[in-house]
């Protein structure tokens, strides 16, 4: 299962603050990639409801960029 990811388009516009938060700490922020979904949302919009989440700094790196920069290499 090392090799399941789960991105953040869609839901982030969906979900409660709270679930989100919570399904990326269930998930684990290095599963997590950011999207936005876009074109049909807004990736502004969408990275501020990530980022307000009250992820730590760390969590917040992985979830942006660094899980997909890994990934893709």
């Amino acid at each position: 299962m090392g090799n399941v990811y789960f991105d953040t388009a869609y839901v982030s516009f969906y979900l409660s603050r709270e679930e989100m938060a919570k399904l990326i700490r269930d998930i684990g922020p290095e599963r997590v990639i950011f999207g936005s979904d876009y074109p049909w949302e807004e990736p502004g919009r969408a990275a501020q409801i990530i980022a307000s989440l009250g992820l730590d700094d760390a969590d917040n790196e992985a979830v942006f960029w660094k899980n997909a920069s890994r990934l893709l290499d």
